[in-house]
């Protein structure tokens, strides 16, 4: 069994082919994510008689990368606000 540190997720696409490939750790999120969207594992990489990582392929433009909002003080607690009042319990009963 590989600790936590060795079972990492690889992405590897160059400019020459329209395709990525990806390796996960098998039986991670990741992994039953790709297997519901319906790929199939091209190749299982095997450590000491377990299939330890799967290898997929998928097009290029699937790959996105989205740093995430930076908020300030204000925005946060006006967004805390916002969740708070359209997620109390008394609406959610509604």
């Amino acid at each position: 069994m590989l600790t936590k540190e060795e079972r990492e997720t690889i992405i590897n696409f160059n400019e020459a082919e329209d395709t990525a490939c990806i390796e996960v750790p098998s039986g991670t999120k990741m992994h039953k994510r790709l297997l519901a969207i319906g790929l199939t594992p091209n190749a299982d990489r095997v450590y000491g008689g377990h299939s330890e990582f799967s290898e997929f392929e998928f097009p290029k433009r699937w790959i996105k990368i989205n740093p995430g909002r930076t908020l300030t003080v204000e925005q946060r607690a006006k967004c805390s606000d916002r969740a708070r009042k359209n997620f109390s319990p008394t609406k959610l009963e509604l």
